[in-house]
């Protein structure tokens, strides 16, 4: 898109960040893609960052700043950003800035960060016929999504039960892809906000 002001979403009073399901997802490095798309987990809001890595947050070269930075988020320019305003006392600081960043992203920015993204399939636990049945359903409708919308599907999926994850994720994407495109365009900006927040609190607490 060739739009370069700044996207429209509505800015929360604050920032509720729900508890942590499973540091096992943790993302030490930016992969090429993030495969991860419809999964994110978070940190409590008044979790507070490792003294070590907020420090080297703060010290690092502004290119390895960046470079860290960007396992949160595809778009560089938010990096960039959040990079800028080094060094931050605090987690919640950090955060705060990240998610400044994000709402000061253009159109075409947001479609950077957009593009970086790839869709997951939850894998069902315990494992059925059904629920891989449902894993079937779902590869499929995420395919119908990027035919109809140009990008993956993007979930936060923190409020959810393990056991319930696959179903909800399939009934959101059914119910989403009856959305015009700007419609869903702004309910995936808002998905995307919460995982890079999601990905921002887990890098900062370790």
């Amino acid at each position: 898109m060739s739009d370069n002001s700044p996207v429209t979403l509505p800015r929360p009073t604050t920032v509720a960040f729900p508890r942590a399901r499973n540091p096992a997802h943790a993302r030490p490095s930016p992969p090429p893609h993030r495969g991860e798309g419809t999964l994110s987990v978070t940190a409590p809001a008044d979790a507070t960052a490792d003294g070590d890595v907020l420090t080297a947050l703060n010290r690092a070269p502004a290119e390895q700043a960046v470079s860290l930075l960007a396992s949160c988020c595809g778009c560089r320019a938010w990096a960039e950003r959040v990079a800028l305003h080094r060094p931050y006392p605090d987690a919640a600081s950090a955060l705060a800035a990240a998610e400044e960043a994000f709402f000061d992203l253009t159109e075409q920015q947001l479609d950077e960060a957009f593009d970086d993204e790839r869709a997951a399939v939850p894998v069902p636990s315990p494992s059925t016929a059904g629920a891989h049945a449902a894993g079937i359903a779902l590869r499929a409708a995420q395919q119908e999504y990027r035919e109809r919308f140009g990008r993956a599907f993007l979930l936060s999926v923190d409020d959810f039960p393990v056991e319930e994850v696959l179903d909800q994720v399939l009934f959101s994407i059914r119910g989403r892809l009856g959305h015009t495109p700007e419609r869903e365009r702004a309910i995936a900006a808002e998905e995307l906000r919460k995982l890079l927040l999601a990905r921002m609190a887990r890098l900062l607490t370790g």
